[in-house]
């Protein structure tokens, strides 16, 4: 698995900057179906290329991301694409916010209050 993964972060920055929302949900699905963390981490990190996509940045993805993907992963990858959207109109709050919702259940509440009130992002 870390040789996959390894090859994964190697092409990521060729293919996820141009990847379509498809393309992209497919990623997520396989991911998540073999369970492979650290590439589901990479897929919904802001420290990927592929915030800067357009494809990906989505006001309203809920739809898209539903006819692919099944509860709790729809939410969680349809809030992301909503960060996404909001970091590309310089909507630091709003990015803030959807972002935090993938990482609230995994958190303790005290380092989550302590990341907003020093407004840096996951």
């Amino acid at each position: 698995m870390i040789h996959f993964y390894k090859s994964f972060q190697s092409k990521k920055y060729v293919t996820m900057t141009a990847v379509s929302l498809n393309s992209y949900l497919s990623k997520v699905s396989q991911a998540w179906n073999v369970g492979e963390g650290d590439m589901m981490a990479a897929l919904l990190s802001f420290r990927d290329s592929h915030i800067a996509n357009s494809k990906l940045q989505i006001s309203d993805p809920e739809a898209q991301v539903e006819r692919m993907l099944d509860p709790p992963l729809d939410e969680m990858v349809a809030a992301h694409l909503r960060a996404c959207w909001a970091w590309s109109n310089s909507d630091m709050v709003e990015a803030y916010k959807c972002q935090v919702v993938l990482w609230w259940p995994v958190l303790p509440s005290s380092l989550v209050l302590r990341e907003m009130r020093t407004g840096c992002c996951l």
